[in-house]
């Protein structure tokens, strides 16, 4: 017969501020206990270092599959890894990118794919770009990848995506990990 401490999952004791740093890289809704971020730290991790680029499908940038129910995992675009990334962020960062390089609102203008206004706006979903002087409205994962990925094609940036459905049956993988790449 087992006892108690045969049954039990081993403990590890870890400070308070470790605990405390494990809590500023938790991500909201998405990691509900300490284990939970470090989990998603050992993932990000062996996917930076390529030891799941075996195992992570790659998906078509022309033809991606419905990224609902999705979140980003890792982002890195030309060289720079994300912190904290979602599909409005890379979007964001994308065409922050295209105002450094084009500097020309209408150049800007015309490669952005999401509904977007010149000058500023921030009401229904709109953030403003200073840089690009238009308002961008905030979009669902598939249309912010779809610009952010024609932006980076647009500026022949470089950029590797790995993100992960949730596991819900309405995901279209529940479950899996995929990756773009653009190059």
């Amino acid at each position: 017969m087992l006892s108690i401490a045969e049954t039990s999952m081993p403990k590890i004791d870890v400070s308070d501020e470790i605990l405390s740093d494990l809590g500023e890289l938790a991500v909201p809704f998405v990691d509900k206990e300490p284990a939970d971020v470090i989990k998603r730290l050992i993932r990000e991790a062996k996917a930076k270092s390529g030891a799941a680029q075996d195992e992570t499908p790659v998906h078509s940038t022309i033809a991606p599959p419905d990224l609902s129910h999705t979140k980003v995992v890792v982002g890195t675009i030309n060289g720079a890894v994300m912190a904290k990334p979602n599909w409005n962020r890379l979007m964001d960062y994308a065409i922050d990118l295209a105002a450094d390089k084009l500097k020309d609102s209408d150049a800007v203008s015309k490669i952005v794919l999401a509904k977007h206004v010149k000058g500023q706006k921030t009401d229904q979903g709109f953030a403003y770009f200073p840089k690009a002087k238009i308002s961008v409205q905030g979009q669902d994962s598939n249309n912010a990848w779809k610009t952010t990925a024609y932006i980076l094609k647009e500026l022949g940036y470089k950029a590797e995506i790995t993100f992960a459905w949730y596991d819900n049956p309405k995901a279209a993988n529940p479950g899996k990990v995929g990756k773009f790449v653009v190059a």
